[in-house]
């Protein structure tokens, strides 16, 4: 008997609710587990947003700069430098807000291994059950 599994079906009724027991305990620290990981990959999501928030921040002030360099200089070439600086930087935080969006979803946060091991566990265990009825 592997610990923290169910033995094979022909076990007594009797060590049934040991087995639960031990069941139940390892599928909560699985779905902790889980649901640990969903929020630490969610917190790596609120600091590509905060950087994303601090590029565009600093790209708006680029773009500030160079239409107020443009209106000094009435259309002399060297405003185009920090306005295509600022457009690199606006369209890296557009990408880093996208990917900070796609990491903050809440569908993370769901025990889905845990759900698939938990209806596995209820299968064997209505095996056993079975299995202990006709015996």
């Amino acid at each position: 008997m592997t610990p923290g599994r169910p033995p094979l079906p022909g076990t007594p009724l009797s060590d049934l609710a040991t087995i639960l027991g031990r069941m139940a305990a390892d599928e909560m620290a699985l779905a902790k587990a889980e649901v640990a990981l969903g929020v630490r990959q969610m917190a790596g999501g609120v600091a590509f947003l905060v950087v994303a928030v601090v590029l565009l921040l600093v790209a708006l002030n680029m773009l500030a700069g160079s239409a107020s360099a443009g209106l000094a200089f009435a259309g002399v070439h060297p405003v185009l430098a920090p306005a295509l600086v600022g457009g690199a930087l606006l369209l890296l935080a557009g990408g880093l807000v996208l990917w900070a969006v796609s990491a903050l979803r809440t569908s993370r946060l769901l025990p889905v291994r845990t759900a698939a091991r938990l209806r596995r566990d209820i299968e064997l265990i209505k095996e056993m059950m079975t299995h202990d009825s006709q015996t």
